[in-house]
């Protein structure tokens, strides 16, 4: 898929949708996005998901208000690449399914005339337990680990602290997570 947007730019790089009139302090961006999947079911709801997902962001144009950020570029090239692979039990178990997962993202942000280039690489690992307590009622529950490094560089090429430019670092996000939580599905078509 694709898009092309045109976005108001404020104080700060963030990013909203362009005021109907506005001429100045505009982005114009051009999206691409790709998400193929390899998907094997087997006997008794087993599932292996193989996915690769990629999208890129182009700025085609922009226009700032010299105020804003001294007329210089601010809004950034960027790409990021997913890939997924995930094996899923479905009802082996009878009514306790476990999904297990891995998960990897390599996310790049060009440099500007004002901001640093920044790099994101993840990876992940998760298991997924699903108890069916009732026809329509699951008890969720998932415990992972995710290790990230972001690093970032300024227009001059040199290396920039993350904690500098007011952004975590890999070490301040990186760890083990869970969740734990409820699904609910009254009928084919509604799932809370």
């Amino acid at each position: 898929g694709g898009f092309m947007q045109e976005q108001s730019i404020f104080a700060g790089n963030e990013l909203a949708a362009a005021a109907p009139g506005q001429d100045t302090n505009e982005a114009v961006l051009f999206g691409v996005f790709a998400s193929p999947v390899y998907l094997m079911r087997f006997d008794q709801g087993q599932e292996i998901e193989l996915r690769y997902r990629n999208s890129s962001i182009i700025v085609l144009e922009e226009t700032i208000d010299a105020e804003l950020i001294q007329g210089q570029t601010a809004v950034n090239d960027s790409v990021s690449n997913e890939v997924l692979a995930a094996y899923t039990t479905g009802n082996v178990f009878g009514g306790l399914e476990f999904r297990f997962a891995g998960f990897a993202r390599r996310f790049e942000e060009d440099d500007s005339e004002v901001f640093a280039s920044q790099t994101l690489e993840q990876t992940s690992g998760s298991l997924g337990i699903y108890w069916q307590i009732l026809r329509n009622l699951t008890l969720d529950g998932e415990v992972g680990y995710d290790e990230i490094d972001n690093e970032f560089e300024d227009p001059q090429g040199t290396d920039v602290e993350a904690d500098s430019l007011g952004e975590a670092d890999g070490d301040e996000i990186s760890g083990t997570y869970y969740r734990v939580g409820f699904s609910y599905n009254p009928n084919l078509r509604l799932a809370l």
